[in-house]
C-alpha cells in the first residue's frame, strides 16, 4: 500500500505562461503535477494544435514548485478574475487565460503568493512596481510589433530558475 503524505499531495508547480493565441498575448495561470513546466507547456502547444492546425509561441515567466498549490492557484484566479480570457475553441488549459492586467502588478501579486501571503489581505497600486513594462495583451505599434511586453527572443529566458525552487 502506498501511503501519501499532505505535501506531496498538494505540492506543484505553479507557473505563469505567456501565450500567444494568434495575434493576442495573455496570460496563463496555472498548476503542474509534473517534474517540470516544460512538460506541461508540451501539452498544452499540443493540444492547441489540435484545434488550431498550428503551435502557439509560448513563453513561461515565472514557475515555482510550492505547497498548498491548488489553494494558490485559485487564490490568483480569484484575484484577476476581471481579467478572464475565453479563446475561440476550447483545448487544454484553455480556461486559465487572462489578459489586460498591469505585468508588474501580475509579477508581485505571484510573488506574493507563492511566497504565501494572503493576496486578497494586500492592497497594490497599479503602475507601482519594477518589474513589467505594461498590460498583459495585444498593443502593436506603427511597425505591427507588440509594445505592452518585451519578450525575448525565443529560446532566451529573463530569469533562470534554481533546481531547488522546481
Amino acid at each position: 500500500m502506498v501511503k501519501f503524505t499532505v505535501s506531496t499531495i498538494d505540492e506543484g508547480i505553479l507557473y505563469l505562461l505567456y501565450v500567444w493565441i494568434g495575434e493576442r498575448k495573455v496570460v496563463k495561470i496555472g498548476v503542474t503535477k509534473r517534474k517540470s513546466v516544460v512538460d506541461r507547456v508540451v501539452e498544452i502547444t499540443s493540444s492547441y494544435y489540435s484545434k488550431y492546425r498550428v503551435f502557439p509561441r509560448v513563453y513561461p515567466k515565472r514557475h515555482r514548485k510550492v505547497e498548498g498549490v491548488y489553494k494558490k492557484e485559485a487564490a490568483l484566479h480569484r484575484y484577476f478574475k476581471e481579467y478572464v480570457y475565453s479563446p475561440e475553441m476550447k483545448f487544454s488549459g484553455s480556461t486559465e487565460f487572462f489578459e489586460g492586467m498591469n505585468e508588474g502588478l501580475l509579477l508581485k501579486v505571484y510573488s506574493d503568493c507563492v511566497d504565501g501571503k494572503d493576496i486578497n489581505d494586500e492592497e497594490y497600486e497599479v503602475g507601482s512596481y519594477d518589474e513589467g513594462s505594461g498590460r498583459c495583451g495585444l498593443d502593436l505599434d506603427e511597425g505591427g510589433r507588440d509594445t505592452r511586453m518585451d519578450v525575448p527572443e525565443v529560446g532566451v529566458f529573463d530569469e533562470r530558475v534554481d533546481e531547488a525552487e522546481v
